[in-house]
């Protein structure tokens, strides 16, 4: 399981990673956040985050779980059930 924050563009992956600290009451750059925690979640586009799931199945994982906190963004669900998932099927 991983934490993720996943955007259309980088705008829109940094408002929802701004949500997602703010939500856990951090005052963090949500690009410097990524850039600390990006080796660790889920952060970014929909591309950085097929990409980063490309490379846990090189390195042999078979199943994720994205850890999606903000239960009030059906937009992200969406976007990665429709987007996401279809692009690394």
């Amino acid at each position: 399981m991983t934490g993720c924050a996943i955007g259309r563009n980088e705008a829109e992956a940094r408002e929802r990673i701004r949500r997602r600290l703010e939500r856990a009451g951090q005052d963090l750059n949500p690009d410097e956040y990524k850039a600390q925690r990006g080796d660790a979640a889920i952060l970014g586009t929909l591309e950085e985050a097929a990409d980063r799931l490309r490379a846990y199945e090189a390195a042999g994982v078979e199943r994720v779980m994205l850890q999606h906190l903000d239960h009030a963004d059906l937009g992200m669900v969406e976007l990665i059930g429709r987007e996401l998932v279809p692009a690394v099927a």
